[in-house]
């Protein structure tokens, strides 16, 4: 699903919203009409409305006309009253009062709006999947003052990065670094962001890109498409744990420089986190992979040093223990 998919069911959903609420509204308003007084009250205001607007557009003395209207007026909210209602009763009610959903303010995108479509893109990409934000970076778990230095440089560069977007330098964008420095969880926060932006960013592992090809590869159905899809229609496309997937032969390696060489081609971002080293990718994947991912031209390495964080974390909570 793109994210033009996403917006247009949102606007959909407004536009439900919106009609039910008016729906619930004139259905208590007809309600109230089959009592022949009310019906009687409540056009004759109708019409003085009418008839007054037509006065004062030709200028004509339409005092008499408000008097009565006063009149009428009373006598409706009188009815109103013993019937323990209100002529708000017969106003839509509306999720959001300030655009009266809408999705717009003064030709404006409404804060609602912006948030709904926020929502609807982290269901469409993450589903009910928690992920870590930048508020939960803690530079606190390195065991040295250089591993703390550098996790605060991280952070603010990968801020500045997802802010950044899309006039980035670069299309592809690997974390690389031992086990355990934070490259996963830089991962997690930097797709957190993108999709707090607004942005169609979609994580894997890298596991299940290659179950993906695996898919795309051995069916021969109309299903076909939507596996590599999956993987090609997000703006930002994020990976993880690139190496730890199993070698499928024609399946792997093909489809993974399929997949570079198409969202380079459409000009889309990819993020990968691996513990690889270039020389391992060639070994590896092949010179075409390669020639992707540790291209200086079009792809970013991000280094992650120091020690096994998950380590010091175990170790810090057994000492409290």
């Amino acid at each position: 699903m793109t994210k033009q998919d996403i917006v247009t069911q949102v606007n959909q959903a407004y536009a439900k919203k919106r009609a039910d609420a008016q729906a619930r509204a004139l259905a208590v308003l007809q309600n109230v009409l089959r009592d022949k007084t009310f019906e009687t009250l409540y056009y004759k205001k109708k019409q003085l409305e009418f008839d007054i607007a037509k006065h004062e557009f030709f200028k004509e003395d339409c005092s008499s006309l408000k008097n009565t209207y006063l009149q009428t007026q009373k006598e409706i909210q009188t009815y109103l009253q013993k019937h323990h209602l209100s002529e708000k009763d017969f106003e839509p009610t509306y999720a959001c009062p300030i655009c009266q959903d809408t999705g717009r303010v003064n030709g404006n995108i409404c804060a609602c709006y912006k948030e709904a479509v926020r929502n609807a893109l982290k269901q469409a990409c993450i589903g009910n999947r928690n992920l870590a934000v930048f508020d939960d970076w803690r530079e606190d778990v390195a065991t040295n003052q250089e591993q703390r230095a550098e996790l605060q440089k991280a952070k603010v560069y990968l801020q500045k990065l997802v802010h950044a977007y899309p006039k980035l330098l670069h299309k592809t964008w690997v974390f690389a670094g031992c086990t355990g420095v934070g490259k996963s969880f830089a991962l997690e926060c930097v797709t957190s962001a993108f999709l707090n932006r607004g942005v169609d960013a979609c994580i894997y592992t890298s596991f299940q890109i290659n179950e993906l090809f695996l898919k795309y590869h051995t069916t021969f159905t109309e299903e076909k498409e939507q596996y590599m899809n999956q993987l090609l229609e997000p703006s930002v496309l994020l990976i993880d744990d690139l190496g730890t997937e199993p070698m499928l032969n024609n399946v792997t390696i093909n489809y993974l420089y399929l997949l570079l060489t198409e969202r380079m081609s459409a000009g889309k971002t990819t993020f990968f986190t691996t513990n690889l080293s270039p020389n391992n990718i060639l070994e590896r994947y092949g010179e075409r992979v390669f020639s992707r991912l540790c291209s200086t031209k079009d792809a970013k390495w991000f280094k992650f040093i120091g020690d096994d964080l998950r380590l010091s974390l175990t170790k810090k909570s057994l000492k409290k223990e």
